[in-house]
């Protein structure tokens, strides 16, 4: 082989193995952000699902009773009872009677304040996480969801620098379409 002739192969060489030191590069990069943006989401999703406050719990059991109370005090004949001068027209079964229902009787004859406290402390003990404020939530979600925003933006820009210099870099399957279909004025 000529001297040119080697000279030529030699610099492809260089320019291929270049090319996958790149490659492996930004495949790295990307396998970075995937990494990133795994955890933003996860982060995301333990904000979404953690407990509420007391005064939330609070509020819902209270909903709650007053509204099984509601529905008890309709289905349980207590209205009949009382139209017929007392008459012993309640003889339902308990056993058969809907829990919710037996659970708005309980709340209409006892005390709600009390059954509301009772509930509420036995439902902050089941908490594993500590509750978060409704702001603290909202703020957090923005947060997060404005971190996972950027860092599907810059794994987009990225994958389409690299295919503008010949370079495949497979899109992520979890990637946002809108993402995907965004002009890159817009990355």
């Amino acid at each position: 082989m000529s001297k040119r002739a080697n000279s030529i192969a030699d610099r492809l060489g260089s320019l291929f193995s270049e090319t996958a030191k790149i490659q492996a590069q930004l495949t790295a990069a990307t396998g970075e952000i995937e990494a990133d943006l795994t955890a933003a989401k996860d982060r995301l999703a333990s904000v979404s699902s953690a407990p509420v406050g007391r005064e939330e719990v609070s509020r819902r059991i209270r909903a709650y009773a007053v509204d099984a109370a509601e529905e008890a005090r309709h289905a349980s004949g207590v209205i009949d009872f009382a139209r017929l001068n007392y008459a012993p027209a309640y003889a339902h079964d308990l056993s058969r009677m809907d829990p919710r229902h037996i659970f708005g009787f309980h709340v209409l004859v006892g005390d709600l304040e009390a059954i509301v406290e009772k509930l509420t402390d036995a439902a902050l003990a089941s908490f594993s996480a500590p509750p978060i404020s409704s702001a603290e939530r909202e703020r957090e979600t923005n947060a997060l969801n404005a971190e996972i925003a950027d860092l599907e933006r810059m794994r987009e820009r990225i994958a389409r620098q690299a295919a503008a210099h010949g370079i495949n870099i497979p899109r992520s399957e979890f990637a946002d379409p809108a993402v995907l279909l965004a002009p890159d004025s817009e990355l």
